[in-house]
Parts: C-alpha cells; sequence; structure tokens
C-alpha cells in the first residue's frame, strides 16, 4: 500500500507546503521471522520534526530528526514496562507540560546520524534510533535503547511545496516553504470575482 503514502505525502505538501512518509522494518506476519520493509503515510505531517539545518528537498541530509506520538498512560506502562518514571504525578506534569498530560503522554523516536572516519577517507553513517518521553530514554522490554538502523539515511521522506529563499530584514537568505497552490490564491479569488460580476451583470440584462 505504498501509493496511499504516496498520495497522502502529496496531499499535504500541496495543502500545507510538508508532508512526509517513513520506512519501517516488520515481519511479514504474525508466524513469520521473517522482516521486509515497508512504506508507512504519515496523516499528521506535524508528528515529524525533522533537521532544520539540513537544504534536501527529500531529507537525504538529515542529521537529526525527531519523530512524536502519544499513547494513554496504561498504554506506555505496558509499551515500556522497564520506565524508570510509570507514575505520571501533577508535578511531572508541570515539569515537562509539553510531553505529560493528564491522560496522555507524549514519545519520541530520536533519529541521529553519526558519521565515523574510514581508511578511504569517505566517512560511515551510522544510523541510531532512541526512544524517549522527555525525561528518559525508554526501552521495549527485550531490547536496547540505542537500534542502530542497517542503513546509511535516516528512514523518512519530506516532500515539500515551493521552496522560497527570501532575504528578512537583511540578516540573510531565509527558507520559506509554502503549499503547491498558496501562489494561486490571490489569481483565483480575482477570477471567481470576475466570473461573479460577469454572471451578476447577465442577470440585469
Amino acid at each position: 500500500h505504498a501509493q496511499e503514502a504516496y498520495i497522502q505525502a502529496f496531499a499535504n505538501c500541496a495543502m500545507r507546503s510538508y508532508g512526509f512518509c517513513r520506512i519501517v522494518a516488520e515481519y511479514e506476519d504474525e508466524d513469520s521471522d521473517q522482516q521486509v520493509l515497508r512504506i508507512k503515510a504519515i496523516a499528521n505531517p506535524n508528528q515529524v520534526l525533522p533537521d532544520s539545518d539540513a537544504e534536501s528537498t527529500s531529507g537525504r541530509d538529515w542529521k537529526r530528526l525527531f519523530f512524536v506520538r502519544t499513547m494513554t498512560h496504561r498504554e506506555f506502562r505496558r509499551e515500556y514496562p522497564t520506565a524508570q518514571i510509570r507514575d505520571f504525578t501533577t508535578d511531572m506534569m508541570q515539569a515537562a507540560p509539553q510531553w505529560v498530560k493528564a491522560d496522555r503522554v507524549q514519545v519520541a523516536e530520536y533519529w541521529t546520524v553519526t558519521e565515523i572516519p574510514s581508511p578511504r577517507g569517505r566517512p560511515k553513517r551510522e544510523v541510531c534510533q532512541y526512544v524517549t518521553n522527555g525525561v528518559e530514554l525508554l526501552q521495549t522490554a527485550g531490547l536496547p535503547k540505542k537500534t542502530v538502523w542497517p542503513g546509511r539515511y535516516i528512514p523518512f521522506a519530506a516532500c515539500y511545496g515551493k521552496i522560497l529563499w527570501l532575504n528578512k530584514d537583511g540578516q540573510g537568505a531565509e527558507r520559506t516553504v509554502l503549499s503547491m497552490t498558496r501562489l494561486a490564491r490571490s489569481p483565483y479569488m480575482a477570477y471567481c470575482f470576475a466570473v461573479t460580476s460577469l454572471i451578476e451583470a447577465i442577470g440585469t440584462i
């Protein structure tokens, strides 16, 4: 169902200027030990916080990325049984208000790329994933806190709208991302006004 991911990423790109999809490794089914790579849609692109210093329009040069999601306190305790913090008190909510709510807790995948020198002079890229609740690193039962992804790039891809580099206040060029329809709004409003005026004029005949 990769086409679903492509359509969702482009729809978000057209409507709000950015969309994303990701690659995950999953078991083929509940009875198999064989893993396969699958492309997944990301319906809410605000879940992805990519590297702000990257320049690639696809995300190829990302060095870091956060992917956030929320779950209930009960789901959190079940998925991360070894977490040191399992009871989310009022003090915890005040200390990390963006992460801990009265009924839900935010969890983030943190992806990072480390370049390791090699004899060839071209550094090797190690892509790692960590999971955090904003207070501590988490781990699923039986798995390490650090997961090494067997690839050279963070397994997310971006789909951006029109990218402009604008000089603001003499401070140098700043990247501005527009939706695919942003610059068409004013011309289309003018077209609609002209057509409406024409219809009103015809109605007076």
